[in-house]
């Protein structure tokens, strides 16, 4: 039976409308029906006017509730009946509103003649199972979202054929030209202010409490952060009330880009809380580049597949389809394991926050043909030539020469542009969820007035 916990069931809301109607009470019969299908309560009767009756809408609280045709229709006649041209359609003999005393009296009175437990009868009863009726058809139209986008991302498979993993040489850091390193230094004035030392022990207990955390590329990427603040920091390394402040204008002078920057200021002030000393942090974050961002088009997306596949660099073809099939944090890839390809999804830690990534079916299929092609029966996929896990600039490298030969623009052939394809394109799919969800509601609707609906 269709329940919403102890409240009132579906067959019971049902049975309440069909005693209404054979009472001829049709303004309990109305109640019942626009407290279980629009969820307003009863304070929010009032918003029930003759106009947005016509408009097909309810304006509540910043929210807008669509009406069935069916209750519109009903409604519509019955405050035709009562006379009501403007405003609350449910009134007093005088035009006054319906009190929250008089709404109760009247719905009592019908559960009594329909045999049911008063408690079951009442508005906040008749809410609960509206929100329960719209989260199963949310739920069932979020999978028809996810069966479209695997349908998708299936449609767009090209199969890459299996070739020995070529080794390339890992890629070497370079130093801007023209700068002394010996001069990249934060200046600081000595003064009353004592600060806070930083220390290496310090560095390695926030690594520490990242990796407790299951965060295992952060790590590595805050220690090289942190250490590059350790190593421009003055002599004494002390951390003051400006020193991020004069650190940001330093990296700004080492040609550093804006959202770069930006990262360098977060990773500093997570760890001063880590520290204790949260009065040290950069109050105000660097502002990140506000050019429009490049948007790789699904064709590109499909040429850089395709070119992956002709060159039989399966690992770089999976790598494009990943990121453009899941929304996965670059720092996470650690986490697309044959455990996860298996179970189809992971639960990802980004930002302090965990989420479930979806993997489509199509995806997980060639993720483990490839892993055991490669020979990992278990453990993370996506493997260095040492067999040691990819570190963010080898992904990013290899993605961008793939783009070079595929030749999609430098700019669009990167993770980033990928993740963002994946959004735009589930953002398309789901401009029509609304309306799979009211479709749904308004089914339902249609169903029980053959049943227990009122002659118009």
């Amino acid at each position: 039976m269709w329940t919403v916990g102890p409240e009132i069931t579906r067959e019971e809301y049902l049975h309440l409308l069909d005693t209404a109607k054979k009472l001829d009470r049709k303004q309990a019969y109305l109640l019942v029906k626009v407290f279980a299908t629009t969820g307003v309560s009863v304070m929010e009767l009032p918003v029930v006017t003759v106009e947005a009756v016509n408009a097909g809408r309810l304006s509540n609280a910043g929210d807008t509730v669509p009406l069935a045709t069916g209750l519109r229709d009903e409604l519509t006649a019955y405050a035709s009946w009562n006379g009501v041209e403007t405003g609350p359609v449910f009134v007093t003999r005088n035009g006054r509103p319906l009190r929250s005393s008089q709404v109760s009296r009247c719905l009592d009175y019908l559960s009594q003649s329909a045999g049911l437990d008063r408690t079951k009868c009442r508005p906040s009863a008749l809410q609960k199972l509206y929100r329960l009726s719209k989260a199963e058809a949310e739920a069932e139209a979020a999978d028809v979202v996810e069966q479209i986008m695997d349908r998708q991302t299936d449609a767009e498979s090209v199969p890459a054929s299996p070739k020995r993993r070529e080794k390339s040489a890992p890629a070497r850091k370079t130093v801007p030209k023209g700068v002394d390193p010996k001069k990249w230094s934060v200046a600081w004035p000595v003064s009353g202010d004592p600060g806070v030392v930083m220390t290496r022990e310090d560095i390695e207990g926030y690594m520490a409490k990242l990796r407790a955390k299951g965060r295992i590329s952060a790590p590595q990427q805050y220690g090289v952060i942190l250490t590059q603040l350790y190593q421009d920091l003055p002599e004494d390394k002390r951390i003051r009330r400006s020193t991020l402040a004069r650190w940001i204008e330093l990296l700004r002078e080492k040609g550093y880009a804006p959202n770069t920057i930006n990262s360098f200021a977060i990773v500093a002030n997570g760890f001063l809380d880590y520290i204790g000393h949260r009065e040290y942090q950069l109050s105000d974050l660097p502002k990140q580049e506000a050019n429009p961002k490049p948007e790789l088009t699904r064709n590109e997306y499909l040429q850089l597949l395709r070119t992956a596949k002709a060159l039989g660099q399966e690992r770089e073809y999976l790598l494009v389809k990943l990121f453009a099939s899941c929304d996965l944090p670059v720092q996470e890839l650690d986490e697309v394991t044959v455990e996860a390809a298996k179970a189809g999804g992971m639960t990802v830690d980004s930002s302090g926050t965990r989420s479930m990534v979806h993997l489509p079916r199509c995806l997980c299929k060639e993720l483990l043909a490839y892993a055991e092609r490669q020979g990992i029966g278990a453990g993370p996929i996506f493997l260095s030539n040492r067999s040691k896990s990819m570190c963010r600039s080898n992904l990013v490298q290899s993605i961008v020469k793939l783009s070079e030969k595929a030749g999609v623009p430098s700019g669009k052939g990167n993770p980033a542009c990928l993740r963002r394809l994946y959004r735009n394109t589930r953002a398309a799919v789901e401009a029509s969820f609304a309306v799979l969800v009211e479709q749904a509601m308004e089914r339902q609707m249609e169903q029980e007035n053959i049943t227990a609906g009122w002659e118009v």
